[in-house]
C-alpha cells in the first residue's frame, strides 16, 4: 500500500469524539484487551492523558486524507520495552494494508525512545488478522506468554508477539 496515502499525524483535541466513536464500536471493542466499552467521561480523561504524556507516540493514522485509526507506542519497564496499540476503524477494514503499513511507520519513530529494545504487541489468540500482520513485519511469538483475560462474561486468550530493536 505503500503508495503514499497513508500517514501518521499528531493527535488533535479535535479527534476527542472521533476516537470515542470508535473506541465504544463494538467491532472494535471486540478486539481491544480492555474489558468493555468506557464511557465519555473516562474517554475524555483518557484522552487528555494521551494529549500531554511523553512516554508515549501516539497517532492517528490518516488515508487519503481521512483519519481511520489509531497507532501508538508507549514506553514501559524504564522505556527498555514499548507496548504497540493499533485499531482500524471497522470501516476501513477493506483498505488492504493500512495496518501494516501504519504499524511499520510508527516502529520508524523508536528511535525517539534511546533505551527501548524491544516493541511488544499483545493481541487476542483468535485474531488471526492481526497475527499476521505481526507476523508479516518481524514480530515474533514469546513463547509461554499466553495468557486469559475476561472479556465481558468469557475468558479469551491473549498471546504477546515481539519486535527486537536495533538488532
Amino acid at each position: 500500500m505503500d503508495d503514499g496515502v497513508l500517514e501518521l499525524r499528531d493527535l488533535l483535541e479535535s479527534d476527542r469524539d472521533l476516537l470515542f466513536s470508535w473506541r465504544t464500536d463494538e467491532r472494535i471493542n471486540f478486539w481491544m484487551l480492555r474489558d468493555g466499552p468506557e464511557s465519555k467521561t473516562e474517554h475524555d480523561q483518557w484522552f487528555g492523558r494521551q494529549l500531554v504524556d511523553r512516554e508515549s507516540v501516539f497517532r492517528v493514522i490518516v488515508l487519503r486524507g481521512i483519519p481511520v485509526g489509531i497507532v501508538s507506542l508507549h514506553a514501559e519497564g524504564g522505556g527498555q520495552m514499548l507496548s504497540l496499540g493499533i485499531y482500524v476503524s471497522a470501516d476501513t477494514i477493506p483498505a488492504k494494508g493500512v495496518g501494516s503499513e501504519a504499524v511499520a511507520k510508527v516502529l520508524r519513530l523508536t528511535d525517539v525512545f534511546p533505551a527501548a529494545r524491544c516493541v511488544k504487541a499483545e493481541v487476542f489468540s483468535d485474531n488471526l488478522r492481526a497475527i499476521r500482520l505481526y507476523e508479516r513485519l518481524g514480530f515474533t511469538r514469546v513463547a509461554g506468554s499466553e495468557r486469559e483475560v475476561l472479556k465481558g462474561n468469557a475468558q479469551r486468550s491473549v498471546v504477546c508477539y515481539e519486535f527486537l530493536l536495533g538488532g
